[in-house]
This record gives C-alpha cells, sequence and structure tokens, in this order.
C-alpha cells in the first residue's frame, strides 16, 4: 500500500514532476486525513494518495505547507490562544515565577530578548510560554484538549510517509518520555521603532530542530521562509485562517537523507505601523521523537551515523542560545536579504587596476563566468571593488542636491527638450515630477531627474550660475562611470566567449552629440501625506531599461524591486560600496536572448520613516552611439539589424506622458 511512498525514501531512482511554484508555500487540503475521519486508514483511497504526493512534494522542496481542512476546531485554537493570552496579560513579577529553567525542565516562560534564535542579531523580541511532557495546572485543561490533537495530526502526516518508519519514534507524546513540545509565542506591541536595536527583528533567521512542526498563527503576519534551494530569498507566509502551517525540521531531513528539507525561516516586525502596534501571536507544536528514538536513515545509508533524538535535541537545544556563527553566517549567506541577485567582486578589473590582468588569466575569466551567470538568469548584479571612490560619489550626490534644492521656477529654466517623434535628440535637463511614465498603466512617476548625454551640446545652458562647478563635477564623474562601464561590457564579451571588444567598439562617441551614453540623477521627492498618492501611483514604474547595460548607485532609503525568472519580485536592498549593474533590452536582443534585461520598479516605502525623506540615485544608461548597427553577436539572424539610434528612439516616444500627439 506504500510501495510508491517507500521506494522514494529507500531509493534514488525516481523524479517528482513537480505542480507548484516550487519558490512558494502550497496550500494542500487535508480532508482526507482530517481529524474528523475517525479511521482513515482503513483503506487507502486514491485521496489519500494524492495528499501524500502533495505533502511530498512539498516538503522535498520548500519544506513548507499549509493544511486546510485538518480538523482541528476552530473553537479549540481559540480557546488555548485565550487561556495563553491570559497569562501573557499578566505582570512581569508573576511571569518570573514560571520562567523556565534551560538545564532541567522544558516547561515554562521565557522573557523577551532570552532567545536569540540567530546570534548575529540581538535576543528575539518576543516571549514564550513551552509546555512539554508535565502540564501547569492553569493549562492543563485547555492544553491537554488540545494539544493529543495536534499529535494526532502530526502522526497522521508520518503516517502518510510510513507508519513502520516513523510512528514507532512517537510512541510517548505527550508524556514525560517523548519529545514534543508545545509552544505559545508572545509577540508584544511595539509602540516606538526607535527604541528597537539595529539589527533586531522578532524572531532571528533559523531552522527548527526535530521531526516537523505545526503552526498556527494570528492575522498580524511577518513570518517568512527562505527558499534555500533555488535562490535563498524569503517568501511571506501569508496568514491564511482555517490552515496549519507545517514545515520539516533539521532531524527529519537527517532522518531522510536529505529528501526533505528544513528551511529557514524568521518573524520580521512589520513596517506598516498599524500591524506593529498590536502584538503578535503564534502556537507551535515541536513534533521531535522521544528521546530514546535511535534514528538512522531512512534509506539504509550512511550518509548520516546514527544517533537518539534525545542527544541531538540536547546538542540543538543549548545551541540556540550559543548557536555557532559559522553556520549562522551560511544560512544567512544563503537566505540573503538581496534574494537572487548575486554579488560579484569586480577586483580583477577595478578601476584602480591602471593595467589589467591578461583576458586569459583565472581572474578575468572567473569574473567574466560569474557575470555571465548572473546577467543569463536574473540579469542584475551587484559589483564591489569596482574603483569609484565613494567620496567621488559623494560629491556628486551633493552637487545634484544642490540643484534639486533650487526652486521650481529656476529648475524650469533647464528643463529637458520636449521629445516629439522630430526631436529625440537632446537628453540634456531637468523633468519634472510625473514627466516620464514608465509603466503605461500607472500614472506619472513620482521623482525627478537631470539627465546628461553630451558635455559637448552648444545649445544647453548649464545652471553653473546656482550650482558652481556643476558641470566640471558631473563631466568628471560621467568620465569615471562611462571607464567601468567599458569594462564591465568587455568582461560581458568574454563571459560570452566573444572578441573583448566585441561591445565597446561601438561606443566611441560617449558623451558628445553623437553618443548616446546618458547619466541620470534620480530625485524621488519625500512625502509626507500618502493619501494625496494617486490610485496606482509609485515612485517608478514596472518596466525594462532600453540599450545595453545601466550602472547604479543608489542611497540607503531603498524600494527598488527586481522582478525574478519565477515573476516574484524582490528587492535590490541598497548595499554600501557597490554597484548594482543590469542587463537593457537592446543587449537581450544583441546577444540574441543570452542575456536577460529584466523588469524592475521602485515602490513607495510602507515605513513612514522611510517614504518622508528623499529617495536619490545616480544611473549611467549605457546604450552605443547612434549609427552603430546592432546585429545578433551569434551570427544568427533571430533579430534584424537594427541602429542604436533607431532602437532608442522607438523606445522614448513610448516612455514620455505628453507624446501622443
Amino acid at each position: 500500500m506504500y510501495s510508491r511512498v517507500e521506494k522514494r525514501l529507500g531509493t534514488k531512482a525516481w523524479n517528482i514532476s513537480l505542480k507548484m511554484a516550487t519558490d512558494e508555500i502550497p496550500v494542500v487540503d487535508f480532508s482526507a486525513l482530517s481529524l474528523e475521519n475517525k479511521d482513515p486508514f482503513s483503506k487507502i483511497s486514491k485521496g489519500i494518495e494524492e495528499l501524500a504526493d502533495q505533502v511530498y512534494q512539498a516538503f522535498s522542496t520548500i519544506g513548507f505547507v499549509y493544511l486546510k481542512n485538518h480538523g482541528i476546531p476552530q473553537e479549540v485554537i481559540d480557546s488555548v490562544f485565550k487561556t495563553f493570552d491570559r497569562f501573557f496579560e499578566l505582570n512581569q513579577d508573576v511571569k518570573e515565577k514560571y520562567t523556565k529553567d534551560k538545564g532541567t525542565s522544558s516547561n515554562g516562560w521565557d522573557a523577551l530578548e532570552r532567545e536569540s534564535t540567530n546570534p548575529e542579531r540581538p535576543g528575539d523580541l518576543k516571549e514564550s510560554f513551552d509546555v512539554g511532557a508535565v502540564y501547569d495546572e492553569n493549562f492543563s485543561a485547555v492544553s491537554n484538549g488540545y494539544k493529543p490533537k495536534n499529535g494526532n495530526i502530526s502522526t497522521t502526516c508520518f503516517r502518510n510517509k510510513e507508519p513502520s518508519k516513523f510512528a514507532y519514534a512517537f510512541e510517548n507524546m505527550g508524556t514525560s518520555s517523548g519529545g514534543t513540545q508545545l509552544r505559545y509565542n508572545y509577540y508584544p506591541m511595539i509602540a516606538d521603532i526607535r527604541k528597537v536595536k539595529p539589527g533586531q527583528i522578532r524572531c532571528g533567521e533559523h531552522t527548527d530542530y526535530g521531526g516537523i512542526t505545526l503552526l498556527i498563527q494570528d492575522d498580524v503576519g511577518g513570518l517568512e521562509v527562505s527558499n534555500i534551494k533555488y535562490d535563498g530569498r524569503f517568501v511571506p507566509a501569508t496568514p491564511m485562517k482555517g490552515t496549519v502551517l507545517v514545515n520539516i525540521g533539521d532531524l527529519m531531513q537527517r532522518w531522510t537523507s536529505d529528501t526533505l528539507k528544513s528551511t529557514v525561516h524568521r518573524v520580521l516586525i512589520p513596517e506598516v505601523e498599524i500591524k506593529r502596534r498590536v502584538p503578535r501571536r503564534s502556537l507551535v507544536f515541536f513534533v521531535d521523537p522521544d528521546p530514546s528514538s535511535l534514528i538512522s536513515c531512512l534509506d539504509g545509508s550512511s550518509k548520516y551515523p546514527p544517533i537518539t533524538a534525545g542527544e541531538w535535541i540536547k546538542g540543538k537545544l543549548s545551541a540556540t542560545y550559543t548557536r555557532p556563527r559559522a553556520t549562522l553566517k551560511r544560512l544567512i549567506k544563503m537566505a540573503a536579504a538581496t534574494g537572487a541577485i548575486p554579488i560579484v567582486d569586480f577586483s580583477a578589473m577595478s578601476l584602480q587596476n591602471a593595467n589589467l590582468p591578461d583576458n586569459n588569466s583565472q581572474a578575468i575569466k572567473t569574473l567574466a563566468d560569474q557575470l555571465y551567470r548572473a546577467f543569463s538568469t536574473i540579469g542584475f548584479v551587484y559589483l564591489k571593488n569596482h574603483g569609484i571612490p565613494q567620496e567621488e560619489l559623494d560629491a556628486v550626490f551633493e552637487t545634484y542636491d544642490k540643484f534639486f534644492n533650487l526652486s521650481l521656477e529656476v529648475k524650469a529654466k533647464y528643463r529637458k527638450k520636449k521629445i516629439t517623434s522630430q526631436n529625440v535628440s537632446s537628453q540634456n535637463g531637468w523633468d519634472a515630477v510625473e514627466a516620464e511614465r514608465t509603466n503605461l498603466d500607472r500614472p506619472g512617476d513620482l521623482k525627478e531627474s537631470f539627465d546628461l548625454e553630451s558635455f559637448d551640446d552648444g545649445t544647453f545652458n548649464w545652471p553653473s550660475a546656482e550650482v558652481p562647478q556643476f558641470k566640471s563635477t558631473l563631466h568628471s564623474f560621467y568620465k569615471s562611470m562611462s571607464d567601468l562601464a567599458l569594462r564591465i561590457l568587455t568582461a560581458m564579451a568574454i563571459g560570452l566567449q566573444l572578441e573583448s571588444n566585441t561591445f565597446t567598439k561601438f561606443f566611441n562617441k560617449m558623451g558628445t552629440t553623437e553618443g548616446a551614453v546618458q547619466m541620470r540623477y534620480n530625485a524621488y521627492p519625500k512625502i509626507s501625506d500618502l493619501s494625496k498618492v494617486k490610485p496606482g501611483q509609485i515612485r517608478c514604474g514596472e518596466h525594462t531599461d532600453y540599450g545595453a547595460i545601466s550602472v547604479l548607485f543608489q542611497d540607503d532609503i531603498g524600494g527598488l524591486e527586481v522582478q525574478n525568472v519565477d515573476g516574484q519580485f524582490i528587492p535590490a536592498t541598497p548595499m554600501k560600496g557597490t554597484v548594482v549593474v543590469n542587463i537593457a533590452d537592446l543587449m537581450q536582443r544583441w546577444t540574441a536572448d543570452k542575456l536577460k534585461s529584466t523588469v524592475h520598479r521602485v515602490l513607495i516605502p510602507e515605513a513612514e520613516q522611510k517614504h518622508s525623506v528623499p529617495r536619490r540615485s545616480l544611473v549611467l544608461f549605457v546604450d552605443p552611439d547612434h549609427d552603430a548597427l546592432i546585429e545578433c553577436v551569434d551570427g544568427s539572424n533571430k533579430y534584424p539589424p537594427i541602429t542604436s539610434g533607431e532602437w532608442k528612439k522607438r523606445r522614448l516616444l513610448e516612455t514620455y506622458t505628453d507624446l501622443k500627439k
């Protein structure tokens, strides 16, 4: 009856065709094995087999699943929450009488910050109460009513896999000889976000220790799960009433020889004030085997040596308060906030290197390969050690800020010439808020900008009277960014196994009226009143860039998001000392779709302290000279030849809000 499942756990000769997005948490209907079914295993129906497949698929990929129609009555859950809430409403002195003794008991209360699930951060912003083998009399009636039901559902999950291989290790569940534990987490309200310590969150990045974990959460949210196997980014585990969230623990991953996945997760502080001003509560059931159970790899391999569950949990439990830092650094690196956007060390081709290594050197080949992998997948990369000094960047931001602090009347004198079908040549000057609309389905972008494309344009009026040294400062930085861009283009050509000058030979006229490389400073004004923002309006709408590549410096406010290969937007978190580089549409065409131009946008931050201050960014749009003829570099005819100028003209005419005349 269990041959299909036994085959999965006993051999490696199987393949699963996933029916769900592996970076999201699936929802599985548990009706076939609901606790309302008194004897679901009397007959193994097709419904149970399909359920087993769905649970397996979830646990072997993201390691988490929502179960609906599980059979635990809502009134039982409400009663447990209400009982625990009464305890947490007691004053500190009373609660301290029930403090858990870490060395001798699994029962009792833990104070705020006493647990540190990620020692790279301050202590967790939560209290908790654990109920193990012996229940406190104040909780016995409700906890005894809830815990066996939860135990039944966890045992049912194991039976889905193979009863003799799992259930034997949970015979003493709920007794002094068992390993299961019920925990109520209470995350107090945060009235003043300024009092939160740097880096502190409600529960740090971690994996669970044991077999499986069952979670029921309130509707406040904040739980996030990292898909380590794929791109490491965090996805929200959004509260869904009527479901229980189940995840794999470390011991289960070991037990199944890494077939099932224990996944990093965390609980963030909500950015929205109304959500952090109320407590968050969750009820967790840690389903760990009996301490005396010997855990050996189910497939019969020796991938991991046998260990008793008690010895395993003992080692893990002590590590919760002093978890090895190397382990956490590995987990955090895998589940970094930057998600799928890789960080590449550009030292080998840094602008600080006057004499670059030979193109055939290992350092250049490694760098070129890293860029190719980034640009052929997500299309974005962070470059560190690029060689542009921070003080030079600071001076440019300061110069631009002086201009944007001028009155509208003064800035209007330097307005960019209106782009029409007859005039797309002049790309020098200022654009007002909402002049650009990068997503035609949204209102105009909530930003101003200043573009510089040609420094030899005699018709352009420079704002030197209002901002001394404006032209000289920006011209110098334009040259630095252009030099960096040429080195990036060289590395890209090497990564594509082309001649190193395949791209750079089309960028001979940068900074002149015949060139097309454009430097833009974006100034996103502060938003004092969100109610005045138009429906659907954001700082910069969803779009792809036009040309070859874009090179971006951003301040620390954030808001930039990039759409990954699964269609999900992930944050391009500001990282000081790095530059963000992305592929644009013409480069994707140029490389016959080998390199990917990716949709991105800039959102308005929900947190008031972030949207009530301006955001600034400096970007170099690296487009080939206007007369450059762009043909597929692989020699194919996938796209017909087109000049860079004609391509850019088409795209510009799509972007500006007043061009439908």
